[in-house]
């Protein structure tokens, strides 16, 4: 195997990547319940021949963490297609086809909803709870 592009200079970043720190990339927004908003929904190709995602962005609306962005990504699979349902079936949108979402996102988006925030082997995860999003919309 070959390694290409060794003659690219990268000098110029030598003093900053000397002193550039090692942050956690994980979210400042501790574990637990958040009342939040869809921010913005997106249907994302999977790059490399993987499967599409559905990317949910929620904005926390009340407490310490107001205005602090949290993302849920679901691949689109077959065996995650009862998982994505439930997702929109929890926010109070039901829909027969898959193909139908796009056309749907925009009565998602500023709908408030109680998510979960559950840090478990350093994965984030986001979920969608059902009482508080029925408690919400009545």
């Amino acid at each position: 195997m070959q390694f290409q592009n060794a003659s690219v200079d990268l000098s110029r970043f030598d003093e900053a990547y000397e002193s550039a720190a090692i942050g956690d990339q994980s979210s400042p927004v501790p574990d637990g319940e958040y009342t939040a908003v869809v921010h913005q929904l997106e249907i994302k190709e999977g790059s490399y021949g993987a499967s599409p995602s559905i990317v949910w962005t929620f904005r926390i609306t009340n407490g310490e963490w107001s205005d602090q962005l949290l993302q849920k990504r679901r691949p689109v699979m077959d065996r995650s297609l009862s998982w994505i349902k439930e997702d929109f079936t929890k926010c109070g949108l039901e829909f027969q086809r898959l193909s139908d979402l796009p056309q749907h996102i925009p009565e998602l988006i500023g709908r408030e909803m109680r998510i979960a925030k559950r840090t478990k082997d350093g994965f984030v995860n986001v979920h969608i709870l059902w009482s508080a999003v029925r408690a919400i919309s009545d």
